[in-house]
């Protein structure tokens, strides 16, 4: 706790005594009235791309940024985030892979192009060092 935090409950508490701690809220406000978390939802729903980005992925930056758009606020990340558990959205991740996966494809890139591209070009030097002192 910072010590503003705590020099405010020491004021409701000698002001008010116990009872008047109990109202205290437990987190900080969002900063979003309740219409504008209602049309932050809206938003989301609609889409990243009807909100202008490339993909469809609602990204915690990007939702930050239509926030700052749309309502004049700027968050961070972590704060974008309990915004959206507090409107009851939650992390996406894919339930499987995708149907154009090419495996034999993969394998090869992993056995012939990786390895590759971790060697330095041109005779040129690694540009990693050993830790060993030797």
């Amino acid at each position: 706790m910072t010590r503003t935090t705590v020099s405010s409950w020491n004021e409701q508490l000698e002001s008010g005594g116990l009872e008047a701690l109990k109202g205290w809220p437990r987190v900080r406000p969002s900063g979003l009235d309740v219409q504008e978390k209602v049309e932050l939802v809206r938003l989301l729903k609609q889409g990243a791309l009807a909100q202008g980005f490339a993909t469809e992925q609602a990204t915690l930056p990007r939702v930050g940024q239509l926030i700052e758009e749309k309502f004049g606020r700027r968050y961070s990340e972590s704060r974008v985030w309990r915004i959206l558990i507090g409107l009851g959205f939650s992390s996406q991740r894919p339930t499987s892979r995708a149907l154009e996966r090419d495996g034999v494809a993969i394998r090869r890139w992993k056995r012939v192009r990786w390895p590759a591209q971790k060697r330095p070009q041109n005779g040129a030097e690694s540009s990693s060092s050993s830790t060993n002192r030797d």
